[in-house]
């Protein structure tokens, strides 16, 4: 997160790097904030994985009055769908839209956001799946035992 300062424009496309998922999020109270993120921000999820998960957050959700809000929900969704298929996620891929409206100040819909991400690209409920994940740790597998395992707890150091 940059805060969405220009200057800082050069260093988050590092950040994106190898990303299998993002949020990106406007406030739903200001229509400046949506073009702003078509013409700064979008370009840097060139920088994620091939099938990145993208997120579209609208923002501000606890400040919204039918005279306040600039940003119909409809333009999210179409943004979120389009962004996910640029990335290779077909529209009919989602048990949900990726997309959600938010309250930092309320906490609505935040713990949802992350739990759909986590749902989606780490989905441990199928064990099947999560050991074919495309994402490889390089760590070790604490739960295999090497058949020396006897021998190695005799030696001292």
């Amino acid at each position: 997160d940059t805060a969405g300062e220009e200057r800082f424009s050069g260093l988050s496309s590092f950040y994106c790097r190898g990303a299998s998922a993002a949020i990106i999020a406007y406030d739903i109270t200001q229509g400046r904030s949506l073009q702003a993120l078509h013409e700064r921000h979008l370009q840097l999820l060139d920088a994620s994985e091939p099938n990145c998960l993208v997120v579209v957050v609208g923002t501000k959700r606890d400040l919204v009055t039918n005279d306040s809000r600039e940003i119909p929900s409809s333009a999210g969704e179409r943004l979120a769908l389009e962004q996910n298929e640029k990335k290779g996620r077909p529209r009919n891929s989602f048990k949900e839209k990726p997309f959600f409206e938010t309250s930092s100040k309320t906490g609505e819909n935040v713990e949802e956001v992350f739990d759909f991400i986590l749902s989606t690209c780490l989905p441990l409920d199928d064990e099947e799946t999560a050991k074919n994940s495309l994402r490889r740790t390089s760590g070790l597998n604490l739960e295999h035992k090497s058949s020396n395992s006897r021998n190695d707890a005799k030696k001292c150091c």
